[in-house]
């Protein structure tokens, strides 16, 4: 073996996986989030809105604003479960571009895997999981993960000292 210089073929033992979200779903909830409060405003600026008795008025205020508040909230409950995540032999590497955070956590340190609920469960697909680490880090991540039931199938694998297994058994974009 040449010690001067490695290929990858050289260095690289073990297998890499990464896995991530679809590109863009964060900036394509941000329009729709946008698209949303644009049209609840127009709705309210508009000569007809104006025209209107003051309880229709109400109405429409109420409704736009109910509706954005509700987009915006989805969107940041989306926006923390957005990381990508890279499976190496020893350990499990989440990034999260947005926040520019990195966890790497060996497979040992992992606790629990459980799913997460909440009011957005009720609205759409938006399924949340947790893992959690013996040092106190959450990292929380989707069933919109690209490859969601390989990923989880790679933590089951790995991580050996789990004390409760329970995530979402499918993915919103899995087959």
């Amino acid at each position: 073996m040449r010690t001067d210089r490695l290929t990858p073929s050289d260095s690289c033992h073990h297998k890499t996986l990464v896995f991530r979200h679809v590109p863009g779903l964060v900036a394509y909830g941000a329009g729709g989030c946008t698209i949303t409060l644009g049209l609840a405003t127009y709705g309210f600026l508009s000569a007809d809105a104006r025209l209107a008795a003051p309880g229709v008025r109400a109405v429409i205020i109420l409704v736009g604003a109910g509706a954005s508040l509700v987009m915006w909230a989805l969107l940041r409950v989306g926006w923390r479960a957005h990381w990508k995540f890279t499976i190496t032999a020893d350990n499990l590497v989440a990034w999260d571009w947005i926040s520019r955070t990195c966890h790497k956590v060996e497979w040992t340190a992992i606790d629990t895997i459980s799913q997460r609920s909440g009011w957005w469960t009720a609205l759409m697909k938006l399924r949340l999981n947790e893992i959690e680490t013996s040092n106190g880090v959450r990292i929380v991540f989707g069933t919109h993960l690209l490859g969601y039931k390989g990923f989880v199938g790679e933590l089951r694998s790995r991580a050996l000292r789990l004390r409760g297994f329970d995530p979402h058994q499918s993915g919103l974009f899995d087959p």
